[in-house]
């Protein structure tokens, strides 16, 4: 656990980038390279999982299914673009449905 502590402000830094050194990814994590090179090597081996298409149960593509895609070029770290996001109507109709379920479930 203590060795993941700083992937969630890794992530939320690439999310800023479409790319940036390595250098100034770990500055701004405050670690060293090193330490940062581990962590994004991590990232990409927590957040790639099989994927089955067609064929045997247990073939299938790597694809990754983190928040943020990424790779490793030399001392740069190239950011994918973004998965597109939900509208904003889309989850305060959603929250506005489970409030009123709740509703419902207390004036029973």
């Amino acid at each position: 656990v203590k060795q993941q502590q700083a992937l969630p402000t890794i992530g939320s830094y690439m999310k800023l980038y479409t790319s940036l050194q390595t250098s100034k990814l770990a500055q701004l994590c405050e670690m060293d390279e090193e330490g940062l090179r581990d962590q994004l090597m991590c990232v990409m081996h927590k957040t790639r999982q099989l994927v089955h298409q067609d064929g045997p149960p247990l073939q299938g593509v790597l694809q990754a299914c983190g928040e943020v895609e990424f790779y490793l070029d030399g001392d740069m770290v190239h950011i994918n673009a973004q998965k597109p996001q939900r509208p904003h109507s889309e989850v305060f109709l959603e929250h506005i449905v489970k409030f009123q379920d709740i509703l419902k479930r207390m004036d029973k």
